[in-house]
């Protein structure tokens, strides 16, 4: 969540404090639990924060959907972390296959930056 937060103050987006202090805890809890406690947590939801408005959900789904907003917190996200560094770095993909509750998903992940 710190991530997310971080990318709408840059875009100069404010929001109340406590929305940001309570989806904080929460996420950082859920973090830390197992699994099972990930899939069946609903603490996240909306119906659950008050505090969140129509105008941030919109921010939100905007970069879900939108269409420039994905490109620009994907850009956001690979400059916040560093990832330029290992863009011309000679790497091998890894494919991963996750089970989700909604079937399987493929991924790859490169080693390099994984233990890095």
């Amino acid at each position: 969540m710190r991530i997310i937060i971080s990318y709408f103050t840059f875009r100069g987006r404010q929001y109340p404090q406590t929305v940001r202090n309570a989806l904080v805890a929460a996420y950082n809890r859920l973090a830390q639990g197992n699994e099972v406690i990930r899939r069946d947590d609903r603490t996240l939801y909306d119906i659950n924060h008050p505090d969140l408005s129509a105008e941030v959900i919109g921010w939100r789904d905007g970069v879900q959907s939108g269409a420039f907003e994905p490109a620009d917190s994907a850009g956001f996200y690979w400059c916040s972390i560093g990832m330029a560094k290992y863009a011309d770095q000679e790497h091998i993909l890894e494919r991963q296959v996750i089970a989700t509750d909604r079937g399987s998903n493929i991924y790859y992940r490169s080693l390099n930056t994984c233990a890095k």
